[in-house]
């Protein structure tokens, strides 16, 4: 994979993971953070 590639696969799990964090409860986060 290119750097560039993987770049933007990190900036879009990032946006995807702030939506996350605003419609779960912190519990939830917790959660998902502690599976990754």
């Amino acid at each position: 994979m290119s750097t560039e590639y993987v770049q933007v696969e990190i900036i879009t799990s990032g946006r995807v993971l702030d939506a996350y964090r605003r419609s779960l409860t912190p519990y939830m986060v917790e959660v998902l953070l502690c599976t990754q």
